[in-house]
């Protein structure tokens, strides 16, 4: 595909004696799935040498085949390079090579793995071991993840951190260590006097796992929701301004894929504040926005 936004490419059953499947110039936001390419030369071909946007794409659940190189790559760190994924691939062959100049793992380019428990690839060529588990891989026993990042290339620059010791099969590694934990939550639960021009209601999430599902939904809130990604601060826009002196209920749930944490909370805005007219009835108010009402 080539200067592509949005596409998806799954199941398909390619049999070449050139590339495989090439992903090039100004492509985002595109998915490769579910397909099987055999001798290709390369299997996989990532390209963008001229200036653009090379960005969010995500490459998965593929088995590749080559007898020559696996994996080229050309991507230039002059250009928009960014937030490309590669995970639970099977691959068959040898390593990764260049074209050129690549784009570094610290500068986010390429990422040969996604957060645990998602993992990395299946690769013939790796022997190591797997006696612990965990992000960190330094919890006892096993949970079909090599115990050290496995080098893809020849020098030591790209590695996928979390190898699989068997092929993809559709199964998530067995890390369950509970429920995710929810905190810090703004505006705080049950509080009152809240602006009624509050713009986010946000709270912070956190899960050994570190690869969540999450969505905040409730009264007066734009949905907001997330998948596949990592830990932190989730937040929500308000539907602003909000009612005076009304109780907003916002509810966040999250799954890490074996656990999930279903919250509530709430708070009230700000009241109307009675004013005392020239007659000295206090039959008019000032609303929160400051309007002037009559009662």
């Amino acid at each position: 595909i080539c200067q592509r936004n949005g596409t998806k490419v799954y199941n398909n059953d390619i049999t070449s004696g050139g590339m495989g499947i090439t992903i090039s110039f100004n492509c985002t936001n595109n998915e490769i799935y579910g397909n099987t390419v055999s001798g290709g030369l390369p299997a996989l071909f990532l390209l963008q040498n001229n200036p653009g946007t090379f960005a969010n794409n995500m490459i998965y659940q593929n088995s590749f085949t080559a007898t020559g190189c696996l994996i080229y790559l050309g991507l230039n760190p002059a250009f928009d390079v960014h937030d490309n994924f590669v995970f639970n691939n099977n691959f068959s062959g040898e390593f990764i090579k260049k074209l050129q100049d690549i784009v570094s793992p610290s500068s986010g380019g390429i990422q040969f793995w996604y957060c645990y428990p998602t993992c990395g690839n299946y690769w013939t060529s790796h022997s190591g071991t797997d006696a612990h588990k965990g992000p960190n891989q330094d919890t006892p026993g096993g949970d079909g993840i090599g115990d050290s990042p496995f080098m893809l290339d020849f020098v030591g620059i790209w590695f996928d951190n979390y190898p699989r010791m068997e092929p993809w099969n559709g199964t998530k590694v067995n890390w369950d260590t509970g429920a995710p934990s929810l905190s810090g939550e703004y505006p705080p639960d049950s509080s009152t006097g809240v602006s009624v021009n509050e713009p986010i209601v946000n709270v912070t999430i956190v899960d050994p796992c570190d690869c969540i599902d999450w969505s905040i939904e409730g009264d007066y809130i734009n949905d907001a929701s997330g998948t596949n990604s990592p830990c932190g601060n989730k937040w929500a826009t308000s539907i602003t301004p909000l009612p005076d002196n009304v109780i907003i209920t916002w509810y966040v749930n999250v799954t890490d894929g074996f656990n999930a944490s279903h919250v509530v909370y709430s708070f009230t805005t700000e009241g109307m504040i009675p004013v005392v007219d020239a007659d000295g009835n206090d039959d008019m108010i000032v609303t929160a926005r400051g309007e002037y009402l009559f009662i």
